[in-house]
């Protein structure tokens, strides 16, 4: 036997938020947060992502894989009948007729569809149609989360699969009444005969409490959940049974239009669920202004809770009529349509042609590769013979820039000695005697950095030492040695920060 696949299943709706971790029909986990049924546009979807965030912080499931469980007032599910066509004409054809018999907020749809009846020259398919916008909000708000979705189940489809399925035979239906609208939904062998949204919700009920008793919104929502204001016998009562009435109209309309379609069949019970069914005396109402037996089930008669602690079970069992579409699209997604089968099949043609590619490039690089593999080989050698040459060249480059620095700066002593040499000769005076002297006599630790003649026999030394006494011993051997020329120390200064110190003479020659 198949392992049951372990998956998230999440409904996003206006009133709440709800997820439930699951592996076959046995609850591992759930979360649910109410968020305020008056949001819209950014607030709404600030709201979702934030009891989102709050849920799996508490739930923290260990699989990504997720099941949509898409709820919207803006469903459409149409029968059709096409001639035998390829699939990828079908979805052509059936888009097209959305744009015709859609409402004009249908711009964009996206749509699944499901085979009901194959004969020779006609196939009948069901299609539904949901708005694409409203789809890309909740699918991008999910994967945000890390989510990967497996399919997107319209609501009607999942209510009609939900745990009360056993419960569904000949004549009988689910009624969910949701925060903002209402689902009506028969299921006969395991195929839809009826998936209708209904504009009415419990939220139409808690406005004309707010109203009456002229008091917010959530604080109505919340007496609404405690007092029996369907009762003949509270002042709100009058108001809120234009609110039944219109309900019950839009039912019997429903249930009307099935019977034409089926030759005559009878609803004889609906199965209540929802937020909404816990509305006090509503189902007796019902019962009363449609002729139609209204019953509130166990949602969780089919679903295994047993890995739940005690206190977790009794809290889903408080809130199970809300989960009953939620548990249906977890249990028979593989059966039901998927918004998502579109794009996921484009996607795994694109992948394959892809690869298509991919296998041809592949192809064409490993003949080329066979045909110059002895030219590969030999340009692999020259490149490893060029690596090691300009790892040679790296190491030489240090060297060789302080060959150009030594040069440079002997060519910058030789230039000045030059220049002196020259001036002396011009004033008579022995040069090489006076280069003799000096080269001779300079200490360690002494260097010259300038040199310059300044006419008048006298030439000016700029240099550096490690101490100031050798420079004068140096000037007393000098001028010792050469008795024609008299030297002094103009300047002797030490450097910041250490034992260096620079220093300026003036050496005066006389004619040798």
């Amino acid at each position: 036997m198949a392992k049951s696949k372990h998956i998230v299943a999440a409904d996003i709706g206006n009133y709440s938020v709800k997820l439930v971790e699951i592996r076959g029909s046995q609850v591992i986990n759930f979360g649910y947060r109410e968020i305020d049924p008056s949001l819209e546009g950014e607030d709404r979807r600030i709201a979702w992502r934030q009891s989102l965030a709050s849920i799996l912080e508490v739930m923290r499931p260990k699989t990504r894989l997720l099941i949509l469980s898409f709820s919207s007032p803006n469903i459409y599910i149409r029968n059709l009948t096409y001639p035998p066509i390829p699939e990828e004409d079908l979805w052509i054809v059936m888009e097209k007729d959305a744009h015709l018999h859609l409402p004009p907020s249908h711009e964009e749809v996206v749509f699944d569809f499901l085979l009901k009846k194959e004969k020779q020259e006609e196939r009948e398919y069901q299609v539904v149609y949901c708005n694409a916008n409203e789809v890309a909000e909740k699918v991008h708000l999910l994967e945000e989360l890390g989510f990967k979705i497996l399919s997107i189940v319209p609501y009607p489809y999942a209510l009609s699969y939900s745990t009360l399925y056993k419960k569904i035979a000949e004549g009988r239906a689910i009624l969910d009444i949701g925060a903002n609208f209402s689902t009506l939904a028969l299921a006969r062998n395991k195929e839809l005969q009826i998936g209708v949204q209904i504009p009415i919700g419990g939220s139409a009920f808690t406005r004309v409490i707010a109203g009456s008793l002229n008091i917010p919104f959530l604080q109505a929502e919340e007496l609404k959940k405690k007092e029996d204001f369907l009762s003949p016998s509270s002042r709100v009562f009058p108001s809120l049974s234009k609110v039944v009435e219109q309900l019950g109209e839009e039912i019997n309309l429903s249930i009307s239009y099935y019977s034409q379609q089926s030759r005559g069949e009878r609803i004889e019970e609906v199965f209540f669920t929802g937020g909404g069914s816990k509305l006090k005396n509503l189902d007796s109402l019902l019962q009363e202004k449609l002729g139609i037996k209204f019953n509130t089930v166990d949602t969780l008669e089919n679903v295994d809770t047993s890995s739940l602690r005690l206190e977790k079970k009794e809290y889903l069992h408080n809130l199970s009529s809300q989960f009953s579409g939620l548990f249906g699209a977890a249990i028979g997604y593989k059966e039901l349509p998927n918004l998502r089968r579109r794009s996921e099949e484009k996607r795994k043609k694109e992948e394959k042609a892809r690869l298509g590619v991919l296998l041809f490039i592949l192809g064409l690089i490993s003949v080329t590769v066979l045909s110059f593999t002895p030219l590969l080989i030999k340009s692999f050698q020259w490149n490893q013979e060029i690596k090691i040459n300009k790892e040679r060249i790296q190491k030489l480059l240090p060297v060789m820039e302080e060959v150009k620095r030594v040069e440079r700066e002997k060519q910058t002593v030789d230039d000045k000695i030059a220049y002196i040499k020259k001036a002396l000769q011009n004033k008579g005076i022995s040069w090489e005697k006076f280069a003799s002297d000096l080269s001779l006599t300079i200490p360690e630790g002494v260097w010259i950095n300038r040199m310059e003649y300044s006419g008048d026999k006298k030439i000016t030394l700029w240099g550096s030492c490690f101490s100031g006494e050798k420079v004068a011993t140096w000037l007393e051997k000098f001028t010792a040695k050469s008795p024609n020329t008299s030297s002094r120390i103009i300047t002797l200064e030490k450097r910041k920060g250490g034992n260096i110190s620079d220093f300026q003479i003036e050496i005066v020659l006389n004619n040798g």
